[in-house]
């Protein structure tokens, strides 16, 4: 098990603390219709990179100060100086960028449908809210009573009610009934237990 979880975790460690992994919201339709705005895109980094893959890269606008922004689109043509060729899916023309191989960030391998929705809905607090007080309500519910399955469980329980009812019962009366004493015999001495006052 803790092999798994420690794959998993180096799997998808990701770029920006040291590993491989880049995850990426779709914006836009320009993949479509391999991916569509707001899915999660998870792409790692590889040694070599071919045509016909689709690539995760990043551009810098000019004279900007942004952050590089993450494209997602298919690698087209790598040219001997290392320079790419990429286009969109959905594009009839290729990109205009001008990227290098360096500009690629990783190979999309795997993608989920809606993931970047589903992650951007728990990002709000009023989400998380609900599904906190929905785990709360739930683990709170009361169960249901067990159910009996046929009549004849009923009357058997019925019976072994009774049986325990009458049992009960005897050993009170039996507990209830004075002790008789025994008449002594003849040349047998009474013991009294306890000392009676003749004295008048």
């Amino acid at each position: 098990m803790w092999t798994t979880v420690g794959l998993c975790a180096w799997w998808l460690w990701p770029s920006r603390f040291g590993g491989d992994t880049t995850p990426l919201v779709v914006d836009g339709n320009s993949m479509k219709p391999t991916y569509s705005s707001g899915d999660l895109i998870i792409a790692r980094a590889d040694d070599h990179y071919h045509p016909g893959e689709i690539i995760v890269f990043r551009i810098k606008p000019p004279g900007s100060n942004t952050p590089d922004h993450l494209i997602v689109h298919r690698l087209i043509a790598i040219a001997a100086d290392g320079r790419i060729t990429t286009q969109g899916d959905n594009r009839a023309v290729a990109d205009g960028f001008v990227v290098t191989t360096g500009d690629i960030v990783g190979r999309a391998r795997l993608r989920i449908p809606d993931g970047g929705t589903i992650l951007h809905l728990l990002s709000r607090w009023w989400v998380l809210g609900a599904v906190a007080g929905a785990i709360t309500t739930l683990s709170l519910w009361p169960t249901a009573p067990a159910e009996v399955d046929s009549a004849d469980e009923v009357e058997e329980w019925c019976q072994a009610s009774r049986r325990r009812s009458s049992t009960a019962a005897m050993t009170s009366a039996r507990s209830a009934q004075p002790q008789k004493t025994a008449k002594p015999r003849h040349g047998e001495s009474v013991v009294l237990s306890e000392t009676t006052d003749i004295s008048a």
